[in-house]
Protein backbone atom coordinates (compact mmCIF):
# COMPACT_ATOMS: atom_id res chain seq x y z
CA UNK A 1 0.00 0.00 0.00
CA UNK A 2 1.11 3.80 -0.51
CA UNK A 3 2.92 5.23 2.54
CA UNK A 4 0.75 7.19 4.57
CA UNK A 5 -2.19 5.38 4.40
CA UNK A 6 -3.24 6.88 1.03
CA UNK A 7 -6.58 4.97 -1.09
CA UNK A 8 -5.36 3.39 -4.29
CA UNK A 9 -7.33 4.69 -7.06
CA UNK A 10 -9.70 1.94 -9.10
CA UNK A 11 -9.65 0.50 -12.21
CA UNK A 12 -12.95 2.47 -13.05
CA UNK A 13 -11.63 5.68 -11.53
CA UNK A 14 -8.58 5.49 -14.33
CA UNK A 15 -10.63 4.57 -16.99
CA UNK A 16 -13.04 7.75 -16.18
CA UNK A 17 -10.13 9.87 -16.29
CA UNK A 18 -8.30 8.33 -19.24
CA UNK A 19 -11.92 8.82 -21.53
CA UNK A 20 -12.63 12.25 -20.82
CA UNK A 21 -8.55 13.15 -21.59
CA UNK A 22 -9.15 11.36 -24.46
CA UNK A 23 -12.12 13.47 -25.24
CA UNK A 24 -11.12 16.63 -24.16
CA UNK A 25 -7.60 16.14 -26.49
CA UNK A 26 -9.02 14.57 -29.53
CA UNK A 27 -8.77 17.53 -31.46
CA UNK A 28 -5.25 17.93 -31.12
CA UNK A 29 -4.15 15.59 -34.26
CA UNK A 30 -6.77 17.76 -36.16
CA UNK A 31 -5.08 20.87 -35.09
CA UNK A 32 -1.80 19.41 -35.98
CA UNK A 33 -3.12 18.38 -39.66
CA UNK A 34 -4.36 22.28 -39.96
CA UNK A 35 -0.69 23.49 -38.98
CA UNK A 36 0.93 21.52 -41.61
CA UNK A 37 -1.43 22.64 -44.39
CA UNK A 38 -0.71 25.56 -43.43
CA UNK A 39 2.98 25.53 -43.19
CA UNK A 40 2.79 23.48 -46.76
CA UNK A 41 1.25 26.82 -48.73
CA UNK A 42 3.52 29.68 -49.20
CA UNK A 43 4.27 32.48 -46.81
CA UNK A 44 1.83 34.72 -48.57
CA UNK A 45 -1.30 32.95 -48.97
CA UNK A 46 -1.01 31.36 -45.40
CA UNK A 47 -4.05 33.17 -43.43
CA UNK A 48 -2.52 35.94 -40.90
CA UNK A 49 -4.27 34.42 -38.12
CA UNK A 50 -2.68 30.95 -38.14
CA UNK A 51 0.40 32.94 -37.90
CA UNK A 52 0.56 32.34 -34.11
CA UNK A 53 0.83 28.80 -34.53
CA UNK A 54 4.52 28.81 -36.26
CA UNK A 55 5.90 28.31 -32.74
CA UNK A 56 5.14 25.03 -32.88
CA UNK A 57 7.47 22.36 -33.28
CA UNK A 58 8.04 20.76 -36.52
CA UNK A 59 10.57 17.66 -36.18
CA UNK A 60 10.08 14.46 -34.62
CA UNK A 61 13.06 15.69 -32.57
CA UNK A 62 11.60 18.86 -31.84
CA UNK A 63 8.44 16.94 -30.97
CA UNK A 64 10.30 14.42 -28.72
CA UNK A 65 12.03 16.90 -26.45
CA UNK A 66 9.29 19.06 -26.11
CA UNK A 67 7.19 15.94 -25.17
CA UNK A 68 9.98 15.14 -22.52
CA UNK A 69 10.19 18.20 -21.11
CA UNK A 70 6.98 18.35 -20.64
CA UNK A 71 6.46 15.72 -18.71
CA UNK A 72 9.19 16.23 -16.50
CA UNK A 73 7.66 19.53 -15.41
CA UNK A 74 3.88 18.50 -14.95
CA UNK A 75 4.91 14.82 -13.70
CA UNK A 76 2.75 16.42 -10.32
CA UNK A 77 0.24 17.48 -12.04
CA UNK A 78 -3.26 16.51 -12.53
CA UNK A 79 -4.86 15.79 -15.90
CA UNK A 80 -8.27 17.48 -16.62
CA UNK A 81 -9.61 13.65 -16.57
CA UNK A 82 -7.79 13.27 -13.11
CA UNK A 83 -9.11 16.15 -11.43
CA UNK A 84 -12.73 15.49 -12.14
CA UNK A 85 -12.66 11.84 -10.80
CA UNK A 86 -9.92 13.01 -8.30
CA UNK A 87 -6.53 11.06 -8.66
CA UNK A 88 -3.61 11.86 -8.28
CA UNK A 89 0.04 10.18 -8.85
CA UNK A 90 2.58 10.13 -5.89
CA UNK A 91 5.62 8.32 -4.85
CA UNK A 92 4.89 4.75 -3.80
CA UNK A 93 7.09 4.50 -0.44
CA UNK A 94 6.54 8.45 0.72
CA UNK A 95 3.07 9.19 -0.59
CA UNK A 96 4.43 12.52 -1.68
CA UNK A 97 5.48 13.89 -4.95
CA UNK A 98 6.86 12.27 -7.52
CA UNK A 99 10.54 13.28 -7.98
CA UNK A 100 12.26 13.86 -11.35
CA UNK A 101 13.97 10.85 -10.59
CA UNK A 102 10.96 8.91 -11.05
CA UNK A 103 9.08 10.61 -13.61
CA UNK A 104 12.38 10.13 -15.66
CA UNK A 105 11.86 6.49 -14.95
CA UNK A 106 8.55 6.49 -16.22
CA UNK A 107 8.82 8.34 -19.32
CA UNK A 108 12.18 6.27 -20.06
CA UNK A 109 10.14 2.97 -19.90
CA UNK A 110 7.20 4.39 -22.11
CA UNK A 111 9.63 5.78 -24.52
CA UNK A 112 11.01 2.18 -24.69
CA UNK A 113 7.65 -0.02 -24.74
CA UNK A 114 6.87 2.65 -27.91
CA UNK A 115 9.85 2.33 -29.76
CA UNK A 116 9.88 -1.45 -29.36
CA UNK A 117 6.07 -1.92 -30.44
CA UNK A 118 6.97 0.65 -33.50
CA UNK A 119 10.28 -1.57 -35.13
CA UNK A 120 8.09 -4.31 -35.05
CA UNK A 121 5.54 -2.45 -37.63
CA UNK A 122 8.09 -0.19 -39.08
CA UNK A 123 8.58 -2.58 -42.22
CA UNK A 124 4.68 -2.85 -42.52
CA UNK A 125 4.09 0.73 -42.41
CA UNK A 126 7.33 1.77 -44.84
CA UNK A 127 5.31 -0.20 -47.20
CA UNK A 128 2.22 1.39 -46.16
CA UNK A 129 3.37 5.19 -46.81
CA UNK A 130 5.19 3.92 -50.28
CA UNK A 131 1.88 2.58 -51.75
CA UNK A 132 0.49 5.88 -50.49
CA UNK A 133 2.58 7.88 -52.38
CA UNK A 134 2.22 6.35 -55.63
CA UNK A 135 -1.53 6.33 -55.36
CA UNK A 136 -1.61 10.04 -54.62
CA UNK A 137 0.75 10.00 -57.77
CA UNK A 138 -1.89 8.44 -59.73
CA UNK A 139 -4.70 10.25 -57.87
CA UNK A 140 -3.19 13.95 -58.92
CA UNK A 141 -2.59 12.73 -62.64
CA UNK A 142 -5.89 11.47 -62.93
CA UNK A 143 -7.01 14.79 -61.73
CA UNK A 144 -4.90 16.93 -64.17
CA UNK A 145 -6.20 14.81 -66.96
CA UNK A 146 -9.82 14.04 -66.34
CA UNK A 147 -11.09 17.24 -63.51
CA UNK A 148 -13.98 16.36 -61.94
CA UNK A 149 -14.16 12.89 -62.80
CA UNK A 150 -15.50 11.40 -59.52
CA UNK A 151 -16.14 7.89 -60.72
CA UNK A 152 -12.35 7.37 -62.04
CA UNK A 153 -11.13 8.06 -59.07
CA UNK A 154 -13.55 5.69 -56.99
CA UNK A 155 -12.37 3.80 -59.58
CA UNK A 156 -9.21 4.30 -58.57
CA UNK A 157 -9.42 3.98 -55.00
CA UNK A 158 -10.66 0.47 -55.80
CA UNK A 159 -7.93 -0.92 -57.53
CA UNK A 160 -5.58 0.10 -54.25
CA UNK A 161 -7.57 -1.60 -51.28
CA UNK A 162 -4.13 -2.72 -49.79
CA UNK A 163 -4.00 0.60 -49.08
CA UNK A 164 -6.90 1.31 -47.05
CA UNK A 165 -6.37 -2.07 -45.26
CA UNK A 166 -2.34 -0.96 -44.65
CA UNK A 167 -4.01 2.25 -42.66
CA UNK A 168 -5.40 -0.24 -40.25
CA UNK A 169 -2.06 -0.89 -39.55
CA UNK A 170 -0.70 1.87 -38.89
CA UNK A 171 -2.68 1.89 -35.50
CA UNK A 172 -1.22 -1.30 -34.77
CA UNK A 173 1.75 0.36 -32.59
CA UNK A 174 -0.12 1.98 -30.75
CA UNK A 175 -2.68 -0.72 -29.54
CA UNK A 176 0.15 -2.50 -28.83
CA UNK A 177 1.87 -0.33 -27.17
CA UNK A 178 -1.58 0.91 -24.93
CA UNK A 179 -1.86 -3.11 -24.06
CA UNK A 180 1.72 -3.75 -23.17
CA UNK A 181 1.50 -0.44 -20.65
CA UNK A 182 -2.16 -0.66 -19.14
CA UNK A 183 -2.34 -4.59 -19.38
CA UNK A 184 -0.30 -5.58 -15.86
CA UNK A 185 -2.87 -2.97 -13.93
CA UNK A 186 -5.21 -5.70 -14.14
CA UNK A 187 -3.12 -8.00 -12.66
CA UNK A 188 -1.25 -5.29 -10.18
CA UNK A 189 -2.49 -5.05 -6.56
CA UNK A 190 -2.50 -1.41 -6.75
CA UNK A 191 -3.77 -1.28 -10.22
CA UNK A 192 -0.14 0.33 -11.52
CA UNK A 193 0.97 -0.21 -15.41
CA UNK A 194 4.35 -1.38 -16.33
CA UNK A 195 6.20 2.53 -16.27
CA UNK A 196 4.42 3.35 -13.05
CA UNK A 197 5.36 -0.22 -11.08
CA UNK A 198 9.23 0.04 -12.66
CA UNK A 199 8.93 3.67 -11.39
CA UNK A 200 7.72 2.89 -7.84
CA UNK A 201 5.04 5.75 -9.15
CA UNK A 202 0.95 4.90 -7.48
CA UNK A 203 -2.25 6.81 -8.32
CA UNK A 204 -4.25 7.58 -5.24
CA UNK A 205 -7.60 8.80 -4.48
CA UNK A 206 -7.23 12.48 -4.06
Amino acid sequence: MPAGGLKVASLRRRLAAGLIDGLLFAAGPVAFAIVNERRSQPEEDRPPEMSWLNWLPSSPAANRATSTVLSIISRNWQSPGARLVGIRAVALDTGGPVSVHRAAIKLAVSIAISGFAGSLYRPTNRRTAERMLALHSEMSELKRTQPGDVEAQRELMKRHPEVRLGCLGCAAPLVLTTVATYAPALRSPLNQTLPERLAGIVLVED
